[in-house]
């Protein structure tokens, strides 16, 4: 999802009434001229539509499903749909911790095994997040995988914000690593990257930013090429 990062799209969110005071739902829904996940397209560079409902209760308990249509070369699946459940707590009054479940589905594929799930925990402390993910079977059957990554977002004035992001991508050995981008290599692990800037007008949001990985061009195609993202972004 794609609740980090990575996909370069501001958060909408809108209060529905719910059916206690203690609990509220919230959607949103968002077009981005291209689905980075980790720093990789995962839309063949093509524009993408996505979007979500959360569940938040007052406890720190949440849950939420999200979706985005989504192009591989080596397969007809076009769609993938997350599912994930957590719980946020306040350590003080500026830090906070989050921990969850969430799992990828990819409805179609039947020969790929893209489908996986992750346990995910990270801590917030002012304007920074730093977490880490772990997957015992990753995408596409590579075996285990982590997922170490930082954020840092600066409000320059109201509504503005320059946005930055980290990730290192640990694989279980060069096989798995080759497995992931479809071509021999003698890492075991990559770097993504992004850098960028958000802002909201009307109750709609914007963001534009370069997204790339220090990824061999010649390994992964143009799938892990830097590129600028631009995304729009509304509550429902």
């Amino acid at each position: 999802m794609k609740i980090t990062t990575t996909a370069v799209v501001v958060a909408a969110g809108l209060t529905i009434s719910a059916a206690t005071a203690l609990a509220e739902v919230s959607g949103n829904v968002a077009l981005t001229t291209d689905y980075t996940f980790r720093g990789i397209s995962q839309s063949s560079e093509l524009p993408a539509i996505q979007g979500g409902f959360d569940y938040t209760h007052d406890s720190g308990f949440y849950a939420g499903v999200w979706g985005s249509n989504v192009e591989f070369e080596t397969t007809e699946v076009n769609m993938e749909l997350d599912v994930y459940a957590g719980y946020g707590f306040e350590a003080s009054e500026d830090v906070t911790f989050d921990v969850g479940l969430l799992h990828y589905q990819y409805p179609g594929d039947s020969n790929s095994n893209f489908d996986y799930t992750e346990i995910y925990g990270s801590v917030s402390f002012f304007d920074a997040t730093v977490g880490v993910n772990y997957s015992p079977e990753y995408f596409g059957d590579t075996d285990a995988y982590y997922y170490f990554y930082g954020d840092y977002s600066l409000a320059l004035a109201e509504n503005f914000s320059v946005d930055a992001h980290a990730g290192y991508n640990l694989f279980d050995g060069e096989d798995s690593f080759s497995s992931f981008i479809g071509a021999e290599s003698g890492d075991d692990a990559y770097v993504d990257y992004s850098i960028g800037v958000s802002t909201e007008m009307d109750a709609i949001g914007l963001s534009l930013a370069y997204v790339g990985t220090n990824i061999d061009d010649d390994d992964c195609k143009a799938w892990c090429e830097g590129r600028v993202v631009f995304s729009v972004s509304k509550s429902l």
